[in-house]
């Protein structure tokens, strides 16, 4: 990347590295989740079968993938708005992505 500051996001996963670019200026009721993954999490199903043959709970723990899958929510339009302030001294040239998951009616649901 030949510009000064190169693109950046904030997201909720854990773990995250770097510095996020955009900062939340304003949460209102809206809430941070996470989803912690098991030892199984993007493992195929002749691995499992043969690794739970094992039946080591130690190991499970041990082997825990470290991704955990993140965001922020609200129940619904009264919970108020959230509001993110983006590094604008450091933008350059850009593009900005708004990310919403799950369903055929996301934007509606979520953006609307």
């Amino acid at each position: 990347c030949s510009i000064p500051h190169p693109p950046s996001c904030i997201n909720y996963e854990k773990p995250t590295y770097g510095v996020p670019g955009p900062t939340v200026q304003t949460q209102n009721e809206w809430k941070i989740w996470k989803q912690n993954n098991n030892w199984a999490y993007e493992v195929g199903k002749k691995d499992i079968a043969l690794f739970k043959r094992w039946n080591d709970e130690e190991w499970y723990q041990k082997c825990t993938h470290l991704d955990a899958c993140g965001g922020i929510a609200a129940s619904d339009s009264s919970k108020g708005e959230l509001v993110f302030e983006l590094p604008a001294s450091k933008m350059t040239t850009g593009l900005i992505i708004v990310c919403g998951c799950c369903g055929k009616k996301v934007g509606e649901d979520m953006f609307l």
